[in-house]
């Protein structure tokens, strides 16, 4: 039995395994609730409502990856942002300017068992060519300017092979260790 959850934007393959992207629906957010939770410790994971509230104002940058060869819980990985006029603050990454030039990179969360694979950057490479090609098409993004994200150590190498430079340490604080 073969289902389909959305439009499929877009197909990777990652080592023989192919996967949907699509953008969020709000059905999804259990999923991604437990994968965020997977993910990140307790005072760093977003809440619901604040997944909630990215999936509903910026839901154009919040892309899922699925497994369409599995009926229950197909979500195997997401790429979620908003957008942020200037350079990142706590307020800034609170909030989604829907005039920002800064696309801010909240999460790439891929589930634990399919990490270190590819799909993390696979999943990354197709968000990234979203955003571009809804910039480049439409009026959305039209201020667009930058991607940014904020990483902890252990995943700076793993984000300057996806293409981005390090500038350094972060000042927003955001759980206990630093970014």
């Amino acid at each position: 039995v073969f289902l389909r959850i959305g439009v499929v934007m877009d197909l990777i393959e990652v080592k023989g395994m192919k996967y949907g992207v699509r953008i969020v629906e709000l059905e999804d957010l259990e999923q991604l609730e437990k994968l965020e939770a997977e993910s990140y410790p307790a005072d760093e994971a977003a809440t619901p409502q604040k997944l909630e509230l990215r999936a509903k104002q910026a839901s154009d940058l919040f892309l899922v990856a699925f497994d369409p060869m599995r009926n229950e819980n197909p979500i195997v990985a997401y790429a979620c942002a908003t957008l942020a006029a200037g350079e990142l603050t706590e307020e800034s990454m609170a909030a989604h300017d829907p005039q920002g030039d800064n696309v801010c990179i909240h999460s790439v969360v891929v589930q634990k068992q399919l990490r270190r694979n590819g799909l993390g950057s696979a999943v990354l490479e197709a968000f990234i060519r979203h955003v571009e090609k809804v910039h480049s098409t439409s009026q959305k993004f039209r201020n667009l300017k930058r991607f940014s994200l904020l990483a902890k150590k252990h995943l700076c190498t793993f984000y300057i092979k996806c293409g981005f430079e390090l500038i350094g340490p972060s000042p927003v604080e955001h759980g206990a260790e630093q970014w």
